[in-house]
């Protein structure tokens, strides 16, 4: 039995750590036309220590572009982007501001590796993680 996800559901992988959930999506996201993925955790940083792929059997600057500044996120033209933000940025207004960039730009993946760095608890969440 095949199964599909829709391009209107929301949809929560959970597992141990060190189970696969973010290379699930890393692989099933690639073949997404637009998808944004807000990097918390430094991943771009480790990756590049690495000399890893920043996104598994995509090209950096063709399929995708890495901003660390919310305010670039709309100057890129690549279909997906990672937005890892620096220090200051790693706060609930910037998430705020970033989630209300996907949903006005409509038809549009927000990727979030780790929930629960941008919402601790149900009661301080972005209120833009509703729409």
């Amino acid at each position: 039995m095949r199964m599909t996800i829709g391009d209107d559901e929301h949809v929560f992988i959970c597992g141990q750590t060190g189970t696969g959930k973010s290379v699930v999506a890393e692989v099933y996201l690639a073949g997404k036309d637009h998808v944004v993925k807000l990097d918390t955790k430094g991943e771009v940083h480790e990756r590049r220590k690495k000399r890893q792929e920043l996104w598994h059997g995509l090209q950096e600057g063709k399929d995708f572009t890495v901003v660390h500044r919310l305010e670039d996120v709309s100057e890129v033209e690549t279909p997906k982007i990672i937005y890892c933000p620096v220090a200051e940025e790693l706060e609930p207004e910037y998430y705020n501001a970033l989630m209300s960039w996907v949903y006005k730009r409509e038809n549009t993946i927000l990727w979030i590796d780790e929930l629960m760095e941008v919402a601790p608890s149900a009661q301080k969440y972005p209120k833009e993680l509703k729409a």
